[in-house]
């Protein structure tokens, strides 16, 4: 039981360690690029990697560098 708590558990966790360390400082510069056809803000952090759409504020895809592991746990619709 305890296994299946942690796998619904451990992506808010990755997430909120993304909005904590990929806040880029203000001198810095979001990069902006196209992923799926969609306008959106590119956000790294040292093991995350997440693009925010411009036209609607979505995120994904979100991809987590987990121990040398790419997860990406989120599905984004077509």
């Amino acid at each position: 039981m305890a296994s299946k708590i942690y796998k619904t558990t451990a992506a808010p966790l990755l997430l909120a360690a993304l909005v904590i360390t990929a806040t880029p400082a203000r001198s810095q510069q979001a990069k902006f690029e196209t992923i799926m056809g969609q306008p959106s803000w590119k956000l790294l952090s040292s093991s995350v990697k997440a693009y925010v759409t411009e036209t609607g504020g979505h995120l994904g895809p979100v991809i987590f560098d987990w121990r040398g592991r790419k997860l990406s746990p989120y599905q984004v619709a077509p």
